[in-house]
C-alpha cells in the first residue's frame, strides 16, 4: 500500500517551508509505503478498519533540493472504512486515518512515531487523511 499527500509543509517562525519525503518525486508531498491489513475497530466486531503499518521514511523540510532531513516517520496507523457499508458490494471505497488509536476499546494503542533527524528523541506522530480509494474489483465488508 502507497499514500502519497501533496500540500505537506511545516511552519517555523511564521516561515512556510515544504516537506518532502526522499521517496516522493515532488517536492511538498510526502509518500508512506507499506503493508495493510485489515481488521475491526470495535469489540463487538460492528466497525471495520485497516490497520498501515508504515516503513520507516525520511521526511526533508526546507527549499534545499533535497531538503535536510528534519524526521523519520514510522510505526502504524489506524484508518476507519464508512465506505462501502457492511454487507454492501462496491469498487469504491473511503478510508479516513487519524493519529493514536487502539484497534479495539480494549486492544493494544496503534501509533505512528517521529524520530528526529539526530535520532535522539522520539514522540507520536500524526496523520490524518480522508482518502477515496478504487478497487480493482468489487468488494464487500462482511461485519458481524
Amino acid at each position: 500500500m502507497t499514500l502519497d499527500m501533496t500540500g505537506c509543509h511545516v511552519i517555523f517562525n511564521g516561515f512556510t517551508y515544504p516537506c518532502q519525503s526522499t521517496s516522493a518525486p515532488l517536492s511538498n508531498t510526502i509518500k508512506l509505503a507499506g503493508t495493510f491489513e485489515t481488521t475491526y475497530l470495535t469489540d463487538g466486531k460492528t466497525k471495520p478498519g485497516i490497520k498501515f503499518n508504515i516503513a520507516a521514511t525520511r521526511i526533508g523540510c526546507g527549499y534545499a533540493a533535497p531538503p535536510p532531513t528534519v524526521a523519520t516517520l514510522s510505526g502504524s496507523v489506524l484508518g476507519t472504512l464508512p465506505a462501502p457499508a457492511c454487507a454492501v458490494e462496491s469498487n469504491k471505497g473511503t478510508i479516513n486515518f487519524a493519529g493514536d488509536q487502539q484497534i479495539t476499546g480494549t486492544g493494544p494503542s496503534i501509533t505512528l512515531m517521529s524520530t528526529n533527524a539526530a535520532e535522539t528523541e522520539q514522540a507520536p506522530g500524526g496523520l490524518s487523511a480522508d482518502l477515496s480509494v478504487e478497487f480493482s474489483k468489487a468488494i464487500k465488508v462482511t461485519c458481524v
